[in-house]
């Protein structure tokens, strides 16, 4: 038997862009901080370590 696992990690299986953008805005309000549609547009798909430097400065 063999088995495998498949991993979505662009949206080509699942749209996951709302869940993200949910869970930035989450972070953003816990912090002070409101992230508009535009930053979060231009993170999508990035890396957490890329995403927090650049949103949060």
């Amino acid at each position: 038997m063999q088995l495998g696992a498949i991993f979505d990690m662009d949206g080509v299986l699942v749209d996951s862009s709302d869940s993200h953008f949910r869970a930035f805005r989450r972070i953003g309000a816990d912090l002070g901080r409101q992230f508009s549609d535009a930053e979060l547009q231009q993170t999508f798909g990035m890396h957490n370590n890329q995403i927090f430097p650049l949103l949060l400065q």
